[in-house]
């Protein structure tokens, strides 16, 4: 091992809440860090297979330098808010691939077939000497995980596959993750007064004080819940499996039960800050940090239950064993029972996963549900008995899917995350917006040119499949070639779409209305004779002499 002083990543510099710039000197010594630190990550990488391990076991202060950068290194949600001027976006940008090189490199145990190390012995060397853990598993999620799915996934799948120790660490961090919640609930609640209906006023020597929370400890707040909540979507979307332990450690309760608790109280203080001109930029920050935390809580909570109920259901009927998928189901049904006084979450998850169309996919593996419990669920989330479907106690006993309809098109589906977090701002208009404009679900009917032009887009696609056919998928998919495209290649069509010929020719449907032409108006002594090239279709040719008659 060589000794070697590393130097310690700085969060880059940014525009101030006044909106001043930093000093040239201040960016100058920030790029002579970064440049310094670029030259200690690239000494690492050169390094030769042995050299390498042996710098990585033994040298504290590599790791110490990495971890810098690990918790100081800005989030892909914080990049747009910092302003950073182009050198020194640059220059972030090379350390940021050069830190993931070296971790990629450290969580592979064979380079070539002249340098490798035995599974189990890279294993016990990784964990024994701290060179990863949890919560820097967590970091490396977050900061590359949604950017490099596939590598970062098979970089923790990996590990966990060689050292199965880490999921009794993955146990115990995931205990502390959901304990976080509380510190935060009970953060908002010491600060909040519509947390709890308490006031902030304690008495100190028999004199009432009222505590004053400031503006920059409530956004330090929203910061932390932000952090949280992307650092577990991201951890959970790398590493599916750790679903599982979050499940049985609680967490769909937990994050339901934060979610109705915490953000209704944030939520009123900001409209209670913005009546006091406090200062906008920094209210419309944190606006869109709160709801970016709901909506990857949101998308956290479903990843848990799509990991830990949907995907056994159906893995099992694929099987053919419908008997198997019952504990999956009956798993699914307790999740949504014990939320059931969680109205708010209950309400905005319907909006991005309406609970009708998971009780749709349970009816075609041939899952019969409880009725009473389905009642009971469904009341919580329409929140009243006169909202819950008319068909839904007679479909459900027959095994068939319960339809909602909605007047007002609020239960329905985001497809991205962009969409449900604008649903879930609290916007009516701009909820309404969102479903009738960007989701398109409560549009009127397209027309017969625009159906005949979403056909020919799909085909250009499935060019083996007949129109009546493309035209059928794209009714069921609401018009949306996209999603009929997908459903192809990923063999997610139904089964009654499937049948039928694919290949086949059927006429384009006609226009609604013929096109007008002056040529309708036109007047002349040939009109309708044999060759009137104008209204007829069809000439016979064989009376149509060319050239000069002898």
């Amino acid at each position: 091992m060589e000794l070697r002083n590393y130097v310690h990543f700085k969060p880059p510099l940014s525009l101030n809440d006044t909106g001043q710039s930093y000093s040239a000197a201040e960016e100058e010594e920030w790029l002579e860090m970064a440049w310094f630190l670029e030259e200690d990550l690239h000494w690492i990488l050169k390094l030769p297979y042995h050299r390498f391990w042996s710098q990585v076991v033994h040298d504290e202060g590599l790791h110490k330098c990495l971890e810098s950068y690990l918790s100081q290194a800005p989030r892909y949600y914080d990049l747009d808010s910092l302003h950073l001027k182009d050198e020194v976006l640059q220059a972030l940008k090379k350390i940021h691939k050069l830190v993931f090189l070296i971790y990629l490199r450290m969580s592979t145990y064979k380079e070539s077939k002249k340098y490798h190390i035995r599974p189990e012995t890279f294993g016990h060397t990784i964990y024994e000497n701290y060179i990863f853990d949890v919560p820097k598993m967590m970091d490396l999620c977050v900061l590359y995980g949604l950017q490099n799915l596939p590598i970062v996934s098979k970089m923790v799948q990996n590990i966990f596959a060689t050292q199965p120790g880490y999921y009794e660490d993955l146990d115990n961090t995931s205990k502390i993750a959901l304990e976080a919640f509380n510190t935060i609930e009970e953060k908002l609640s010491k600060n909040l007064q519509e947390m709890h209906g308490t006031s902030s006023e304690y008495l100190v020597n028999g004199v009432s004080i009222k505590m004053e929370f400031s503006l920059s400890s409530f956004q330090d707040i929203i910061n932390y819940i932000t952090d949280i909540s992307a650092t577990l979507h991201a951890f959970l979307e790398v590493f599916p499996s750790a679903c599982q332990t979050f499940n049985q450690n609680g967490a769909p309760l937990r994050l339901a039960t934060f979610y109705e608790l915490a953000f209704p109280a944030i939520e009123r203080e900001i409209a209670r800050r913005s009546k006091l001109n406090e200062n906008e930029s920094i209210l419309q920050e944190i606006k869109r940090k709160v709801c970016l935390s709901k909506t990857l809580l949101m998308k956290t909570f479903r990843n848990i239950l799509n990991v830990c109920c949907i995907q056994n259901i159906f893995s099992d009927s694929s099987k053919g064993s419908q008997k198997s998928g019952y504990p999956s189901t009956e798993r699914f049904l307790e999740i949504f029972t014990e939320i059931t006084s969680d109205k708010i979450f209950l309400n905005d998850y319907n909006l991005l996963y309406p609970f009708e169309a998971d009780i749709e996919l349970f009816h075609e593996v041939g899952l019969t549900l409880d009725q009473q419990r389905l009642s009971y669920i469904f009341c919580s989330i329409h929140d009243s008995e006169e909202s819950i479907p008319q068909t839904f106690t007679s479909s459900a006993v027959n095994g068939a899917l319960p339809k909602t309809k909605s007047s007002d098109g609020s239960r329905k589906p985001a497809q991205s995350l962009y969409a449900a977090a604008d649903i879930l701002r609290g916007d009516k208009s701009s909820e309404k917006s969102i479903c009738n404009g960007i989701l398109n679900l409560e549009a009127s009917s397209p027309t017969n040119i625009e159906i005949n032009s979403l056909i020919e887009y799909v085909q250009e696609i499935l060019h083996n499949y007949d129109r009546d056919l493309i035209e059928k998928c794209l009714e069921y998919f609401n018009y949306d070639p996209d999603k009929v495209i997908d459903a192809y290649v990923t063999d997610t069509l139904p089964d009654h779409l499937k049948t039928g010929d694919k290949i086949g020719e059927k006429e384009p449907i006609a226009a609604e209305a013929s096109s007008y032409s002056i040529l309708n108006e036109r007047k002349c002594v040939y009109d309708n004779d044999e060759f009137d090239v104008m209204r007829r279709t069809n000439i016979n040719l064989e009376n149509v002499h060319i050239g000069k008659k002898k």
